[in-house]
Protein backbone atom coordinates (compact mmCIF):
# COMPACT_ATOMS: atom_id res chain seq x y z
CA UNK A 1 0.00 0.00 0.00
CA UNK A 2 1.69 3.12 -1.30
CA UNK A 3 1.82 6.06 1.57
CA UNK A 4 -0.37 9.34 0.75
CA UNK A 5 0.99 12.69 2.45
CA UNK A 6 -1.73 15.25 2.58
CA UNK A 7 0.42 18.27 4.24
CA UNK A 8 -1.10 21.48 5.41
CA UNK A 9 1.14 24.15 3.21
CA UNK A 10 0.94 27.32 4.96
CA UNK A 11 1.07 25.39 8.18
CA UNK A 12 4.33 23.94 7.40
CA UNK A 13 6.03 27.03 5.70
CA UNK A 14 4.94 29.33 9.07
CA UNK A 15 6.25 26.90 11.39
CA UNK A 16 9.40 26.01 9.74
CA UNK A 17 12.15 29.23 9.93
CA UNK A 18 14.18 28.25 6.87
CA UNK A 19 10.49 28.07 4.47
CA UNK A 20 8.96 31.23 6.63
CA UNK A 21 12.41 33.24 5.78
CA UNK A 22 11.91 32.71 2.23
CA UNK A 23 8.25 32.67 2.32
CA UNK A 24 8.52 36.76 3.44
CA UNK A 25 10.80 37.48 0.80
CA UNK A 26 9.05 35.74 -1.81
CA UNK A 27 5.78 34.00 -1.08
CA UNK A 28 6.01 32.06 -4.63
CA UNK A 29 9.77 31.57 -3.94
CA UNK A 30 8.74 29.97 -0.42
CA UNK A 31 6.00 27.29 -1.76
CA UNK A 32 8.29 26.15 -4.35
CA UNK A 33 10.75 25.25 -2.04
CA UNK A 34 8.06 23.65 0.17
CA UNK A 35 7.07 21.77 -3.06
CA UNK A 36 10.82 21.02 -4.41
CA UNK A 37 11.69 19.38 -1.13
CA UNK A 38 8.60 17.35 -0.46
CA UNK A 39 8.27 16.12 -4.20
CA UNK A 40 11.66 14.79 -3.84
CA UNK A 41 10.92 13.42 -0.14
CA UNK A 42 7.68 11.26 -1.58
CA UNK A 43 10.14 10.37 -4.86
CA UNK A 44 11.80 8.73 -2.32
CA UNK A 45 9.65 6.83 -0.49
CA UNK A 46 7.64 6.24 -3.58
CA UNK A 47 4.96 7.69 -2.00
CA UNK A 48 2.53 10.45 -3.17
CA UNK A 49 0.68 13.50 -1.51
CA UNK A 50 -1.24 16.65 -1.67
CA UNK A 51 -0.15 19.96 -0.18
CA UNK A 52 -3.00 22.18 0.38
CA UNK A 53 -2.84 25.84 0.18
CA UNK A 54 -5.55 28.44 1.57
CA UNK A 55 -6.21 31.11 -1.15
CA UNK A 56 -8.48 29.30 -3.45
CA UNK A 57 -11.65 30.96 -4.53
CA UNK A 58 -13.76 27.41 -4.30
CA UNK A 59 -13.38 24.16 -1.78
CA UNK A 60 -12.90 22.34 -4.77
CA UNK A 61 -9.79 24.08 -5.50
CA UNK A 62 -7.59 24.95 -8.24
CA UNK A 63 -4.56 21.78 -8.89
CA UNK A 64 -1.55 22.74 -10.14
CA UNK A 65 0.84 20.20 -11.41
CA UNK A 66 4.11 19.23 -9.73
CA UNK A 67 7.53 18.64 -11.89
CA UNK A 68 7.40 15.67 -10.24
CA UNK A 69 4.37 13.87 -10.62
CA UNK A 70 4.51 12.71 -6.97
CA UNK A 71 2.87 15.79 -5.21
CA UNK A 72 -0.22 17.87 -6.29
CA UNK A 73 -0.61 20.98 -5.27
CA UNK A 74 -4.18 23.01 -4.53
CA UNK A 75 -5.18 25.81 -3.54
CA UNK A 76 -8.50 25.92 -1.88
CA UNK A 77 -10.75 28.29 -0.12
CA UNK A 78 -10.04 26.37 3.13
CA UNK A 79 -7.50 24.16 3.66
CA UNK A 80 -7.69 22.77 6.84
CA UNK A 81 -11.73 22.40 5.57
CA UNK A 82 -10.08 20.32 2.51
CA UNK A 83 -7.54 18.32 5.34
CA UNK A 84 -10.93 17.21 6.85
CA UNK A 85 -13.22 16.41 4.07
CA UNK A 86 -10.22 14.21 2.54
CA UNK A 87 -9.50 12.43 6.33
CA UNK A 88 -13.36 11.57 6.55
CA UNK A 89 -13.78 10.22 2.94
CA UNK A 90 -10.01 8.52 3.35
CA UNK A 91 -10.62 4.70 2.01
CA UNK A 92 -7.44 3.42 2.88
CA UNK A 93 -6.85 4.91 6.24
CA UNK A 94 -3.18 3.21 7.11
CA UNK A 95 -1.80 4.55 4.25
CA UNK A 96 -2.52 8.37 4.42
CA UNK A 97 -0.12 10.45 6.74
CA UNK A 98 -1.82 14.30 7.53
CA UNK A 99 1.19 16.74 8.37
CA UNK A 100 0.08 19.82 10.39
CA UNK A 101 0.95 20.84 13.57
CA UNK A 102 -2.78 22.95 13.59
CA UNK A 103 -4.56 21.14 16.72
CA UNK A 104 -7.11 23.08 16.85
CA UNK A 105 -8.38 22.62 13.42
CA UNK A 106 -6.70 19.30 11.65
CA UNK A 107 -4.39 17.59 13.73
CA UNK A 108 -7.03 16.69 16.70
CA UNK A 109 -9.62 15.74 13.73
CA UNK A 110 -7.13 13.76 12.09
CA UNK A 111 -6.09 11.06 15.58
CA UNK A 112 -10.22 11.08 15.84
CA UNK A 113 -10.55 9.35 12.56
CA UNK A 114 -7.98 7.19 13.22
CA UNK A 115 -5.17 8.71 10.67
CA UNK A 116 -1.67 8.73 11.27
CA UNK A 117 -0.59 12.69 12.29
CA UNK A 118 3.23 13.47 11.70
CA UNK A 119 3.88 17.26 13.40
CA UNK A 120 5.12 19.82 11.16
CA UNK A 121 8.60 19.64 13.25
CA UNK A 122 9.22 16.19 12.79
CA UNK A 123 8.21 15.94 9.12
CA UNK A 124 10.85 18.87 8.00
CA UNK A 125 13.45 16.99 10.35
CA UNK A 126 12.69 13.47 8.55
CA UNK A 127 12.59 15.80 4.99
CA UNK A 128 15.67 17.93 5.59
CA UNK A 129 17.64 14.49 6.86
CA UNK A 130 16.09 12.80 3.45
CA UNK A 131 17.51 16.18 1.38
CA UNK A 132 20.96 15.67 2.73
CA UNK A 133 21.73 12.63 2.18
CA UNK A 134 23.72 11.66 -0.66
CA UNK A 135 22.80 8.97 -3.01
CA UNK A 136 23.88 5.80 -2.26
CA UNK A 137 23.36 6.15 1.58
CA UNK A 138 21.20 4.01 4.01
CA UNK A 139 18.10 6.16 4.02
CA UNK A 140 17.46 5.04 7.64
CA UNK A 141 18.36 8.41 9.72
CA UNK A 142 21.48 8.17 12.55
CA UNK A 143 19.14 8.23 15.74
CA UNK A 144 15.36 8.01 16.10
CA UNK A 145 13.28 10.23 17.53
CA UNK A 146 10.78 9.15 20.38
CA UNK A 147 7.57 9.39 18.37
CA UNK A 148 9.23 7.16 16.09
CA UNK A 149 10.01 4.85 18.56
CA UNK A 150 6.81 4.65 19.60
CA UNK A 151 5.36 4.17 16.26
CA UNK A 152 7.59 0.99 15.77
CA UNK A 153 6.49 -0.59 19.58
CA UNK A 154 2.89 0.09 18.61
CA UNK A 155 3.13 -1.18 14.69
CA UNK A 156 5.32 -4.57 16.24
CA UNK A 157 3.14 -5.34 19.01
CA UNK A 158 5.58 -5.30 21.50
CA UNK A 159 2.95 -4.84 24.38
CA UNK A 160 4.50 -1.76 25.89
CA UNK A 161 2.24 0.87 24.34
CA UNK A 162 3.46 3.81 24.69
CA UNK A 163 6.78 4.74 26.35
CA UNK A 164 6.96 6.73 29.11
CA UNK A 165 8.52 10.58 28.18
CA UNK A 166 11.54 11.13 29.55
CA UNK A 167 13.05 7.42 30.61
Amino acid sequence: MKRFYLIDGYNVIFRDPDLREIYRKDPEAGRRRLLDLVSRYAAARSARGIVAFDGGESPEGRVEPSSSGSVETIFVKDADAYIRRRVYGAREKDALVVVSSDEAHVARYARGMGIRLVRVEEFMEDVRVKDRMPRGRSEKPESETEDGVDYWLEAFGSGQGKRKKGG
